[in-house]
């Protein structure tokens, strides 16, 4: 958590104050904005507002909010910034720069959500040691430019570096691994004047960093921005702003005018070597054309004059080293691959003389005739990530005595046979899945065996995991919507036509869609029990229902409708896994309940990973290490692991902390290339083959496959028949909620045209179109999704999507897109709050609405709506 004392805040940049406007933000603690996000603690207030730790509810893990001043929100000019960054920020994922993940803005409330980052910013470093010296100056710079280097790619110019808004963390081994932060003065390249956030006459930046041409308010382009680099290395080296007076106008005029010092000639004990000279001094140059072409040539030069200057020990050269475009890691030249992160190696080569300027030449001859080489980059050796197989997974360490009792309750006499039906119940990440696929590897091949995951989608298309199950079992493709192939599928295997209406019912084509609930309901239950019944009288049947609690409800319903103590001509075995939570009205059924693993077996866990990830346990601590660890994880399994594989990363034994938080923290070391894979899975939400996958990230598809079988590696992707999906919802979740905004709404865009190609259930496309923000696209699939719940006589779905359409649908008296969704929607909402079991509810929604329509002189609306209320009522 970063202090209340600091100087600067760790997410804007800005001056912190604790001040009497800080009573007003202390008010806030504890509020939930928007459902999304709990405040915990203040951590400063700067002069746009507050910024606070927060927590994201049903995650928990921690992000920062930055709350503008509610005096603020009618300042059209404040608002704007904070929105600037918010939309610049956030079309770039890339580990140096601070990830903006939300956004809200409105005149009542607006609040920037970004990643929480526990450190110190580089303005506080300066202000306590001085110069920072070489090793630590150049570290600091490379990661600097990779930032810009991403940045520049889409357009983006900062127009504000400064040590204020470079932010140094904590990670891994490096202790100074470092945050761009503060875009809110940001500006796209190809913006006319009047789209960006600055007047035409207006000069913004920070005095002490301004390039020339931004004194002189001319055009800015990307060497802008390294020129304010070059004034940061300067400082960082020495200690000081060579610009830099008591005036702001004098420090401009300086910029414009005064050719600085050598850095070695300014701080003599800094020790600066002649090339590090030659590289700041080509950043300040006056003439924009002079400096460096692009941050990626900045950095590449910078990287190749170090390892051009690094000798052995005996005096040799050093082989040909080349760093890495995504994690920054030197490998050997020649390699295909980065030895870090897998990353494709290309582009550029080597340094060589024939690529330096004269100045650049003459630099690097008198270090290597002056200095020994202070800094040393060298060769990654491979990590553990990268040489492990892919798909790797544990062998099953503990519930050996589950297994056994799971074994025995399956265990099957003579016939005929009773049907089984196990309900195993546990938290996330106490093996669930796992347990129940030891218990399906035990089982003979006569068996047909039938599992049936979530759609890992935060909204789903009602009974879709029902449907996936009754057309496994009758032969069909998904979707079926052909009412003559499902009855004929049924009718070959065995199921009576007396079942047709519960058939049709049960694939969402009802031939009386407004009848009784309850009678549908029953019919609906007795086909699916009869397709079981009638395909477990060819062969032995086991259906697998994982994570019943995040099925729909009439799923929920139709799992439970199969528990029976009916006797079975074949043996029947149904196992549903689920979280205490779930609330359903279960028969009699076997039930067993998962906790977290006993201490010896956490241990043994942790030795299996350790040996996969040949980690140096005494370099942990050893055996206290390894206690740490267990007592860390509660026992959980999947914490445990989650926690061990982030240890064999960092070195060390990460602190007690939530699993959503851990997770995070291991997304958060990807380099860039995989992580923007593992976001656009997040979105999808559903398996995805490399194809598609591929077809959603821009640039070097050629490459993907490898990132895909990195993050496998990692164990945070799995290979299936049906494509490429998460090894755990949590994973997903967590990937998802740390994805940029604006990244996260382009990748729904493409997400919804694939989801239409596909013909994907319209709540699918609908839950895209809606987070992509295409309002117009959106409402018509929303009409449709909740009109197919209604249908499936699922009211929650139903509710949820009916609120979403209104969120969009102006109300009366606009009429943008015509009067007939409004009151689709609002008719809608209200059948499925009075089928929910709230027939009050419902009629006060349609009273309201009736009022709202005559007030803005919609009169058949406001008639319907009366009337609907009476065919309620009645």
């Amino acid at each position: 958590m970063m202090p209340l004392h600091q100087r600067f805040c760790g997410t804007c940049g800005a001056a912190l104050t604790m001040t009497s406007p800080g009573h007003d933000a202390l008010d806030r603690l504890d509020e939930v904005l928007n459902g999304r996000y709990r405040l915990k603690s203040l951590l400063g207030i700067g002069g746009n507002g507050a910024v606070y730790q927060a927590e994201v509810v049903n995650l928990g893990h921690s992000v920062a909010v930055k709350v503008l001043h509610p005096a603020l929100l009618h300042d059209a000019t404040a608002r704007r910034r904070i929105e600037n960054e918010a939309r610049l920020a956030s079309q770039i994922d890339h580990p140096n720069i601070v990830s903006i993940l939300d956004f809200h803005s409105t005149t009542k409330l607006t609040y920037l959500v970004m990643e929480f980052l526990s450190g110190i910013s580089l303005a506080e470093v300066l202000y306590e040691v001085g110069y920072l010296g070489v090793r630590r100056t150049i570290h600091i710079g490379r990661q600097v430019l990779a930032a810009l280097e991403a940045s520049h790619k889409v357009g983006v110019l900062h127009r504000d570096l400064k040590p204020e808004n470079i932010y140094l963390i904590a990670r891994q081994d490096e202790l100074d691994f470092v945050k761009v932060l503060d875009f809110g003065m940001a500006t796209v390249t190809h913006l006319p004047q009047e789209a960006r956030i600055t007047a035409a006459n207006r000069i913004c930046g920070t005095p002490a960093y301004m390039a020339p041409e931004q004194v002189r308010n001319r055009a800015l382009t990307a060497q802008t921005d390294l020129y304010a680099v070059g004034v940061l290395l300067y400082e960082c080296l020495t200690g000081d702003n060579p610009f830099l007076t008591q005036s702001a106008s004098d420090t401009m005029v300086n910029h414009v005018t005064l050719d600085p010092r050598l850095p070695s000639k300014h701080c003599k004990e800094a020790e600066i070597p002649p090339y590090l000279d030659a590289v700041v001094m080509r950043a300040l140059r006056k003439d924009p054309k002079e400096r460096f072409v692009s941050a990626e040539e900045f950095r590449w030069i910078l990287e190749g004059l170090v390892l051009a200057q690094q000798k052995t020990d005996t005096g040799q050269a050093h082989q040909a080293l080349q760093t890495c475009g995504e994690c920054g890691k030197v490998n050997i030249a020649g390699a295909k691959y980065c030895d870090a992160c897998g990353s494709p190696l290309g582009g550029k080569q080597p340094l060589d003389r024939a690529t330096l300027s004269p100045d650049m030449i003459t630099a690097l001859e008198a270090s290597s005739a002056e200095h020994e080489a202070e800094v040393e980059l060298a060769p990654t050796t491979t990590t553990v990530a990268t040489s492990r197989p892919v798909g790797w997974s544990p062998p099953m360490v503990g519930r050996r005595h589950e297994l056994e009792m799971l074994e025995e309750l399956l265990a099957m006499g003579p016939p005929p046979f009773a049907q089984r039906f196990i309900r195993l119940i546990g938290a996330p990440g106490t093996g669930k899945a796992r347990l129940t696929r030891e218990l399906v590897m035990s089982v003979d091949n006569e068996w047909k065996m039938v599992w049936i995951e979530p759609e890992i989608l935060p909204v789903f298309a009602s009974l879709y995991p029902i449907q996936r199950a009754a057309a496994r079992l009758l032969n069909l493709l998904l979707p079926a919507d052909d009412a003559g192939l499902v009855l004929d599928a049924a009718a070959e295997l065995g199921v009576g036509m007396q079942h047709r209406e519960g058939l049709l019912e049960l694939f969402g084509m009802p031939e009386d869609p407004k009848g009784p609930a309850a009678p549908r309901r029953a019919q609906r239950a007795q086909a699916w029990r009869e397709i079981v019944r009638c395909f477990n009288r060819k062969r032995p049947l086991m259906l697998v229902f994982q994570d019943v609690h995040l099925y729909d409800t009439p799923s929920q319903e139709l799992v439970a409708a199969l528990v029976s103590h009916e006797l079975c001509s074949s043996p029947l075995c149904i196992v549903a896994t689920h979280d205490p939570q779930l609330l359903v009205l279960w028969g009699e059924t076997r039930t067993l309940t998962l906790s977290g693993l006993g201490r010896g077996e956490a241990v043994e866990l942790v030795g299996t990973f350790f040996e996969h990830l040949s980690v140096d346990v005494d370099a942990i601590g050893g055996e206290l290490g390894v206690e740490e660890l267990v007592q860390n994880s509660g026992g959980n399994p999947l914490l445990l692991s989650e926690l061990a594989r982030l240890c064999a990363v960092e070195g060390r034994v990460p602190r007690s902390q939530g699993m959503a938080t851990v997770i995070n923290q291991r997304i958060s070391h990807l380099p860039p290339r995989s992580r923007m894979m593992l976001h656009t899975m997040a979105v999808l939400g559903r398996p995805a083959s490399s194809e598609t996958l591929v077809s959603m990230v821009p640039d070097q598809p050629e490459h993907d496959e490898q990132a895909l079988r990195f993050l496998s590696g990692l164990g945070l992707l799995v290979g299936a028949s049906n494509g490429w999906r998460f090894a755990h919802r949590l994973h997903r979740e967590v990937a998802y909620a740390t994805t940029p905004a604006a990244i996260r709404q382009r990748l729904h865009e493409q997400a919804a045209e694939a989801a239409i190609e596909e013909a994907q259930p319209s709540s699918f496309i609908a839950h895209h179109l809606f987070e992509a923000g295409d309002s117009d696209r959106a409402v018509p699939y929303l009409l449709r999704a909740g009109r197919r719940a209604l249908h499936s006589l699922d009211d929650q779905l139903a509710r949820d999507v009916f609120t979403r359409a209104l969120r969009l649908i102006p109300p009366p008296p606009y009429e943008l897109g015509g009067r007939k969704p409004w009151l689709n929607a609002t008719l809608g909402l209200a059948i499925a709050v009075h089928d929910g079991g709230d027939s009050a509810a419902a009629a006060r929604l349609l009273r309201r609405a009736a009022a709202q329509a005559k007030e803005a002189g919609w009169g058949d609306e406001a008639a319907r709506c009366d009337k609907q209320a009476t065919r309620l009522r009645s």
